[in-house]
């Protein structure tokens, strides 16, 4: 357990793909003629809910909070972080409903597993953007892969998945509204170098 070693590297990237899906740059078609087929979205305009709000949602938060009128919210039954800027709500139901952009950065135990399932894909919007950044599990699978097929507008970016390593069978990869990377959100120099000085730190304290 090596918590807040890797935070900005995750909190970076996620910060990456919510501006990439926005701006559709991942898919873009490289030529002059195709720039009018795109119709962007501005990340000063929509709803931006985090899931869970400890290390890594404060540091994407941080990120996002310097674009201007930004609407966020989080949700979080142990957080009473407290910003003029941010909002927490109780409800699942306001969550899902209202969110254009929802960051997952929440623990997997028996009470978050499928925390984004059938019920709640029916609340989303038809454009909605979902990034997992956090546990395998908590999004269930059949049910995104159900609701990318039936809302092309949506997308999703996950670097964690049920199966590890990804069945080559698995639906998600043959989605054009969905990217997965392996796992690797915190592999940067400087996340190594961390993780590895905080694993040496907690051996010597334990042997002390």
């Amino acid at each position: 357990n090596t918590a807040w070693s890797n935070s900005d590297s995750v909190a970076d990237l996620a910060l990456w793909w919510i501006l990439s899906l926005l701006r559709k740059t991942n898919n873009t078609w490289q030529n002059i003629d195709d720039r009018f087929n795109f119709y962007w979205r501005n990340l000063s305009n929509l709803n931006i809910w985090f899931i869970w709000f400890w290390n890594i949602a404060k540091r994407l938060y941080s990120r996002l909070s310097s674009f201007p009128n930004n609407n966020f919210c989080f949700y979080d039954p142990f957080s009473n972080f407290s910003d003029n800027k941010i909002i927490k709500i109780e409800s699942k139901e306001e969550l899902f409903s209202k969110c254009d952009i929802i960051s997952f950065h929440i623990p997997l135990t028996k009470d978050t597993k499928d925390f984004l399932s059938k019920e709640e894909f029916k609340l989303l919007k038809n454009n909605s953007i979902i990034i997992n950044t956090s546990r395998w599990w908590i999004v269930n699978e059949e049910e995104l892969i159900n609701f990318l097929k039936l809302n092309p507008e949506s997308w999703a970016f996950l670097d964690t998945w049920n199966e590890e390593p990804e069945n080559p069978k698995q639906s998600l990869l043959s989605l054009n509204n969905c990217i997965i990377t392996p796992h690797i959100w915190a592999m940067t120099e400087e996340s190594n170098k961390n993780m590895h000085y905080f694993e040496e730190f907690t051996k010597k304290e334990e042997t002390n």
